[in-house]
Parts: structure tokens; C-alpha cells; sequence
């Protein structure tokens, strides 16, 4: 079993290394004390951190697009999506028309597909347009969460266990087939695929999905992702930005002012003491010469 690990609520850490999976970042989603994170986790080792943190948005589904922007998609009666633009927190909100609560989507061919419990739309990016596709065939009652493999294109029903699983016509959903039936640990919440590696989330855990064989591996325990572990999930798409961690530490201020001192009289520097740091930082003073060169003219440093 591997563990994620974790300082509070900001994971502030940079990671490295390769276990019997080749090294893959996969983005999730999980709300906690009323702010939404976006967690990056390395599905190798099962490290995380924290990228970007936005006010509480009810959602089921995260897809991240080429040009970097980050799109929620609404649930629990919010029948519209959220488009932010790092590192900007305040989204441009498009709404569903007609409305269906959504549950999942995907990114493919320029166009970000969305699952909705009516039935399947696509949004276009570059114009910021919803279009309707069609009605889901009848068999599929709360919409699916939406993942590519081989070149075709799958949808698992949220929720369960046990979970359906419907080859999806994007041209024609309601054409889609039912082709097999998958029984997760706990209820489902996010999808995603990159390659012939397909990932699933459920409340505790993230796990490695192969559907040849219909079988699942638990990878990552999180429970510390919000009572619902993660949410969503999506890998970057080819083009887009990696996303840097978020840090907490600040070193905090002092009063600007002049002195004269005289050695070997001490020289007392007013702090305002609102400095911010994580467990393992340690706040130093550095005395330097030279203002064009910070660097290169430190006199003495101090604790």
C-alpha cells in the first residue's frame, strides 16, 4: 500500500523517482474547509501537492485545456461550467442549456465533451459556445464519467459500486452501447486516461483501471482529500503548462528606515513578525552592500 504525503493543507514539496509505473502527474480535484484544491499527484511514488485553490464551487468533473485554463463543470442542481485562468480565481461561468446536472468530461479534438444526465454537449474553447449533441440511450440514467482507450471512447456511471460501462458515440450518444460491468471498492468519482493508462478515483482512494481485463489496483490512499477524496481527475493535455505547486512560505517584512551604526555596536532590525513558514524553513537576516548585486556583497548572514 502507498501513502500520500502531505503537510496540512498546502503540499509545498518538489518530487522525483519511478516505481513500477513510469512516472506520470495526473490533476484531481478535492474540497476542504470551504475552498476547492487542485491537487497534482505523482501516481509513481504518491507524492501530491497543491496548485491552485479557489473559492468552494459544487462541481463533479475537472478537465484542464491546452492553453492552461481550468474548467469546472457543475453539479447539484449548478447546471453551468466554470472557466478559470491561473492564477486568476475568479471564473467566467457558462451555463448549460438546456439544463441536466453534468458528471463528467473529457478533452478531444479541440473540443471539451461534457456528460450530463440528459445527455452529452461539447464546449468549444475558442469561442466559449455549448452545443448540444443528443439524448443518452436509456440505459444510462445519471450521466458517466468519460475516458478514452485504443481510440475509442468509454463512459463508467458515477456512483456504485457496481458501475456500467458504455462505449460512448461522440457524434451520437444515443448509439452508445452498454459492453461491460466494473465494481469499484466505493462509490466512483473522477476518470481519466492518458495512453493505455486509465485511472480512477473513489471516496479513499486513487487507482489504476485496465479495462482488458475489467480489473482495478488501489495506488494512492486519500483520505485526507476532503471527505470525498478526489473529486475529478485529468491529465494535462499535449501543449499545456505543468502547473508549479503552491508555497506558503513568506518571510514575512521589516520597518524601512535608515541607521547609523557603529562597530561594534549591534544593529536592530524592527520586524513586523507576519512572516510564514512551513516546518522545515529557517528565517534568516542577510546583511549585503550592494543594491545592483544582492548576491554577490553579502556581508554576513544571522539567525
Amino acid at each position: 500500500m502507498k501513502r500520500i504525503i502531505y503537510s496540512g493543507l498546502v503540499f509545498c514539496f518538489l518530487w522525483m523517482g519511478r516505481g513500477q509505473l513510469e512516472a506520470q502527474i495526473v490533476y484531481g480535484t478535492y474540497n476542504f474547509g470551504g475552498i476547492t484544491y487542485l491537487a497534482a499527484v505523482d501516481i509513481s511514488n504518491c507524492t501530491a501537492c497543491n496548485v491552485f485553490e479557489i473559492p468552494l464551487t459544487p462541481h463533479a468533473d475537472m478537465s484542464i485545456l491546452p492553453d492552461g485554463r481550468i474548467v469546472l463543470v457543475g453539479t447539484l442542481g449548478n447546471t453551468h461550467i466554470s472557466v478559470y485562468e491561473p492564477p486568476s480565481s475568479t471564473p467566467n461561468d457558462i451555463i448549460l442549456d438546456p439544463p441536466g446536472f453534468a458528471t463528467g468530461s473529457f478533452f478531444t479534438n479541440n473540443l471539451l465533451y461534457i456528460s450530463a444526465t440528459n445527455g452529452l454537449y461539447y464546449f468549444d474553447p475558442s469561442t466559449n459556445q455549448i452545443t448540444y449533441v443528443g439524448d443518452w440511450p436509456p440505459g444510462i440514467t445519471l450521466g458517466v464519467e468519460i475516458y478514452e482507450f485504443g481510440g475509442q471512447f468509454y463512459g463508467i456511471q458515477e456512483g456504485g459500486p457496481p458501475n456500467d460501462i458504455w462505449q460512448i458515440d461522440l457524434n451520437d450518444p444515443g448509439n452508445s452501447t452498454l459492453i461491460q460491468t466494473a465494481s469499484f471498492q466505493s462509490g466512483l468519482a473522477g476518470v481519466t486516461s492518458v495512453g493505455s493508462l486509465v485511472f480512477t478515483s473513489t471516496t479513499s482512494w486513487l487507482n489504476s483501471y485496465d479495462p482488458v481485463t475489467n480489473s482495478y489496483q488501489e495506488l494512492c490512499n486519500t483520505p485526507n482529500m476532503g471527505t470525498q477524496g478526489l473529486e475529478s481527475l485529468s491529465f494535462l493535455p499535449p501543449g499545456a503548462p505543468p502547473f508549479p505547486c503552491l508555497c506558503i512560505t513568506d518571510a514575512g517584512t521589516v520597518n524601512p528606515g535608515l541607521a547609523e551604526i557603529c562597530l561594534p555596536d549591534d544593529a536592530t532590525v524592527p520586524f513586523n513578525n507576519d512572516e510564514e513558514l512551513d516546518g522545515d524553513d529557517l528565517l534568516q537576516y542577510i546583511l549585503f552592500s550592494d543594491l545592483t548585486d544582492t548576491l554577490g556583497s553579502i556581508l554576513v548572514t544571522s539567525n
